[in-house]
């Protein structure tokens, strides 16, 4: 059951779990039209499909922590982990930006390809899939 379709963000909201789901307009899209709200933001999450917003987001809100999904490389998302304070990185979007094959078999070889994503922004980058903590 559906308590709320919300237009503005273009998601539903579940009466029972809390979940959502996410509609994804993929057509073009021109002269994007947004307002940031004045209140304290504590955080930022971006897949970096609008980057316009993401962007503008993290400069008016320079005290939130922000992030990035990089789950493929595109160069929207890459545009937004220039910006961000951690990457969430998975290996597609490492071996698409480096071109070099991920085995999270090699931990030593996860490290210098993660090494390499890490370049985008010089801070904070996290590969869910790898064995082992932050890189």
């Amino acid at each position: 059951t559906v308590d709320a379709i919300d237009a503005e963000n273009k998601y539903l909201k579940p009466q029972e779990n809390g979940n959502r789901t996410l509609f994804n307009f993929l057509g073009e899209k021109s002269g994007l039209d947004f307002t940031l709200p004045d209140e304290k933001i504590d955080v930022i999450l971006s897949d970096g499909h609008e980057p316009e917003v993401s962007i503008a987001a993290i400069k008016k809100y320079p005290d939130a922590i922000s992030v990035v999904d990089a789950g493929t490389y595109r160069e929207s998302t890459y545009q937004v982990a220039r910006e961000v304070d951690y990457i969430v990185c998975s290996e597609d979007f490492a071996r698409q930006y480096t071109g070099k094959s991920v085995n999270l078999e090699n931990w030593e070889e996860c490290k210098e390809i993660f090494h390499e994503v890490k370049k985008i922004n010089n801070k904070e980058v996290y590969c869910p899939n790898c064995s082992r903590r932050n890189l």
